[in-house]
């Protein structure tokens, strides 16, 4: 799965100006998400697929959004864009030194990215969310520990 993110336009003009984006990465058989300025594409490998014959895919999809891009005005940020392949624990090994080629920048796989504030890890298993949400969690509560003895007792019972 590649992630993009990033635009300075709202989101219906993103869209609207980008509508073309989508037909492109069609023409590639790989399927694709938008969310405002942040797009995915994505491809459901089997075991038995070539890494090299995905990713020349993958690489000529993008070298043609690229163009498309650059005629119309827009960056593709190599710097938000993510590679991570998901699979088994047992099959994890085997991804780790995948790549892709992006315009002259190789992007390697990730062992985890955010998606809609989600993060997902390359073998679905959560911890890093779990400890993400822990983290966020412990900060709120020191901070309420610290203004408590400012709150009048009647504010609290809201």
């Amino acid at each position: 799965m590649v992630y993009h993110r990033g635009s300075v336009l709202g989101p219906n003009n993103y869209y609207m100006y980008t509508k073309s984006v989508g037909d492109i990465i069609k023409r590639y058989n790989i399927k694709y998400n938008c969310y405002t300025d942040h797009t995915q594409v994505y491809m459901t490998l089997k075991p038995c697929d070539k890494w090299d014959d995905i990713s020349s895919s993958i690489e000529a999809c993008f070298a043609v959004i690229s163009t498309w891009m650059n005629n119309n005005m827009l960056k593709l940020n190599k710097d938000k864009t993510k590679l991570i392949v998901f699979s088994s624990k047992q099959h994890v090994k085997k991804t780790d030194n995948l790549r892709i080629k992006v315009g002259s920048s190789y992007i390697n796989s990730s062992m985890s990215v955010r998606n809609l504030g989600l993060i997902l890890d390359n073998t679905l298993g959560m911890e890093k969310q779990v400890n993400s949400i822990c983290k966020s969690c412990y900060y709120q509560i020191i901070n309420i520990g610290l203004i408590c003895k400012y709150i009048m007792m009647r504010q609290t019972k809201l």
